[in-house]
């Protein structure tokens, strides 16, 4: 009878080890997120329905990769956007600014003046996204409700979470990045909304 060496049986039962740093590469929705000094432009209404509201408040937002940083078994992406301070007072941030990372799981938003660790993060997307609502039990984060859709060929994730109120986003990621979306928050006696579009 032939024994295999104890140490060798172990490394049969191992889980395969994560990519080393910078060899990961992120999902095609949201590669481009990953890439240095990527940068887009967006029309963003404030207070509409659509874009093409003309009693919006509409301002051109421009959004930039400012660094990108690998990590073991993923990567991680800064991206700055210069939305106004009068609409960003009132609809909250947008969405795409801050700090990102990717890895086998999905793609990951990190809580606003938290260090970028995926502890410190919401999963937005997986890395093989299907449609419905995201069973509670894989909610991450402050999440209370995600649902996620197809549009065409992009895949939009829509995020509800409930703090001091209630704050919604929703990003559609194609090819090209974020493509649309809309976010804002509400309570019990307002509403703050606001919608954008890549400039095409």
């Amino acid at each position: 009878m032939k024994w295999i060496p104890i140490a060798l049986a172990l490394c049969a039962c191992r889980a395969p080890k994560p990519p080393a740093k910078g060899e990961f590469e992120p999902a095609a929705p949201y590669a481009m997120l990953f890439r240095p000094y990527q940068s887009w432009t967006y029309h963003v209404a404030a207070g509409a329905q659509d874009v093409e509201d003309d009693t919006a408040t509409s301002v051109v937002v421009k959004c930039r990769t400012d660094k990108v940083v690998p990590f073991r078994g993923g990567v991680t992406s800064h991206i700055r956007c210069d939305l106004p301070t009068s609409i960003s007072d009132e609809t909250g941030e947008f969405p795409l600014d801050g700090v990102w990372m990717a890895n086998e799981i999905g793609l990951w938003h990190v809580t606003p003046g938290m260090p970028p660790t995926l502890d410190n993060a919401t999963l937005i997307l997986e890395a093989r996204p299907s449609e419905g609502h995201v069973d509670p039990d894989r909610l991450t984060g402050n999440d209370e409700f995600a649902e996620i859709a197809k549009r065409d060929d992009a895949w939009c994730a829509t995020h509800h979470q409930h703090l001091d109120v209630e704050n919604y986003s929703t990003m559609c990621f194609g090819g090209e990045g974020v493509r649309s979306g809309a976010y804002g928050w509400k309570d019990s006696s307002a509403s703050h909304d606001a919608r954008f579009e890549l400039a095409r």
